[in-house]
């Protein structure tokens, strides 16, 4: 089995991907308004995870003013428990660094808190509902 491919999303095949996965997990799984799960497409890095050339995973970077948000984090449920959260995050993470933010931060899944703190993000205010789900702002510890 090679290793988990993460890639910036550059041809219309691979951002139709990356939708799919997107909307199998939001959508259809976690109950989020079609309407919602589409928005800010174009001031986005797009990225897509794939093993052995089958798509498993993607997630974006937004630009919001000097800052680097990662959003849309979603990993196929067949996929899941394989540690390719982790690297999709640590590879926007270091993707966001090259780009020297201001800060980069997400509004993460409440449930995901521990997940995301392993991984150097720290809780930022209280929790708050985003699409029906709890979920928490968390800025990377640089």
């Amino acid at each position: 089995m090679e290793k988990l491919r993460i890639t910036l999303i550059k041809t219309k095949t691979d951002y139709a991907q990356a939708i799919v996965i997107r909307y199998k997990v939001f959508v259809l799984e976690q109950k989020v308004p079609a309407e919602l799960e589409i928005e800010h497409e174009d001031n986005c890095a797009h990225f897509l995870a794939a093993q052995d050339k089958t798509p498993v995973g993607c997630a974006r970077v937004r630009k919001v003013g000097k800052k680097l948000k990662l959003e849309r984090l979603a990993i196929l449920k067949e996929h899941r428990g394989k540690g390719y959260g982790k690297e999709i995050v640590l590879e926007l993470v270091n993707y966001c660094r090259r780009k020297k933010p201001e800060e980069i931060y997400m509004n993460a899944q409440y449930y995901l808190l521990d997940f995301y703190k392993a991984l150097g993000f720290v809780q930022k205010g209280k929790k708050f509902e985003e699409a029906g789900i709890e979920h928490i702002k968390m800025v990377l510890n640089t």
